[in-house]
């Protein structure tokens, strides 16, 4: 019978594989990040954000970016962009902190002892459970109870992505935390998933800040979303299929009938999710990566053809020159060889006629 009073701390902080345990974890990790997202962090990054000089840039390609990816159209409404996209920022924190927990185990660090790496990358795990719980209570408060506001802050297309993203760590975390804890693959999902979706956000959002009519800025943008689109890519298609891949043999392997029920219809369900994800990065790789070297070769072509047309012109201009001189040249021998040949030939004439006078 699972009791609270049997719970010790030490089992708290070690991450005990027993669902006593991980059920109190969840609870405890759902008030830290409601705490945190709710009334902590976000002062700090609305500070921030106010304080940009591309403040309205960012604002507006977030919001193109939010209704592409989770089907959200603020409809103008300026104040409700600005408060999704510093909870936004505020998620982003709290991704960066699950995957970094994951650290020590995936690097095998030799100063973090096995035990205590998956005991930390257990809480990793947690930490993202913990948020989703907390996310989706507050978005059925809001549809609920704070009436159009809430409906219209949380549309049911949105909520059904956020059921595609938050099938995994509902469905997944606590089994894989209790059977399968020291499993490496499964530290390193949970970074992947973690951390370097938040190295993809922040140069997606640096991105947004920039102002693509100027080169040197449309320079840093090429940059910024060749690598979040290279480390979407990676984290959520190549090596995100590998690592499943490799855990869903192991469960069979193991004959854990369980934990592969519990996986299945979750990985299927935030594979969708991902395609979702790393589409839009490409979208914007393709559109100033791909597109620029499209765009180049353009250029390079509409020059050549360019320089071949002005040389071409130029030739036909010099032709046209040379007619009227040749025109010129032809009038001109007619006339000279109409003149009488005493006055086209003087010399010759007066060389002809010298000897006939001294004849005469």
């Amino acid at each position: 019978m699972m009791t609270a009073t049997s719970i010790t701390v030490q089992d708290l902080m070690m991450a005990a594989p027993r669902l006593e345990v991980q059920l109190a974890l969840v609870a405890i990790q759902a008030v830290f990040w409601y705490v945190a997202l709710s009334h902590l962090l976000p002062p700090y990054f609305a500070r921030a954000i106010n304080s940009m000089k591309s403040r309205e840039r960012f604002l507006d390609n977030s919001a193109k970016s939010y209704k592409k990816l989770f089907t959200l159209d603020f409809n103008g409404d300026r104040e409700q962009l600005f408060e999704f996209t510093v909870l936004f920022q505020c998620i982003a924190t709290q991704h960066m902190v699950a995957g970094l927990l994951c650290l020590p185990s995936v690097l095998g660090c030799s100063w973090v002892s096995p035990p205590v790496a998956s005991a930390l990358a257990c809480h990793g795990a947690l930490c993202e459970v913990g948020w989703e719980i907390q996310d989706f209570l507050v978005r059925l408060k809001e549809i609920a109870f704070d009436g159009e506001s809430g409906r219209k802050k949380n549309p049911a297309s949105f909520m059904a992505v956020l059921i595609m993203h938050h099938t995994v760590a509902q469905c997944l975390v606590l089994p894989l935390n209790l059977y399968y804890r020291d499993n490496v693959y499964y530290h390193e999902a949970v970074l992947l998933l973690q951390a370097a979706t938040v190295v993809a956000m922040l140069c997606q959002s640096y991105g947004f800040t920039l102002d693509v009519s100027l080169p040197a800025e449309r320079r840093q943008m090429t940059v910024s979303v060749t690598l979040a689109f290279c480390v979407a890519l990676w984290a959520r298609g190549l090596r995100y299929a590998y690592i499943w891949y490799v855990l869903l043999t192991a469960f069979l392997a193991d004959g854990n009938i369980f934990v592969l029920k519990m996986a299945l219809v979750p990985v299927v369900m935030f594979s969708l999710f991902n395609i979702v994800v790393v589409a839009d990065f490409y979208r914007k790789f393709a559109k100033f990566a791909l597109a620029r070297g499209r765009k180049a070769d353009a250029r390079s072509t509409k020059s050549d053809e360019s320089c071949s047309g002005q040389m071409l012109e130029r030739h036909v201009i010099a032709v046209q020159d040379l007619q009227p001189a040749a025109h010129s040249c032809e009038t001109a021998g007619r006339k000279w060889s109409e003149i009488p040949a005493a006055v086209a030939h003087p010399q010759r004439c007066s060389r002809t006629s010298r000897p006939m006078l001294r004849r005469g």
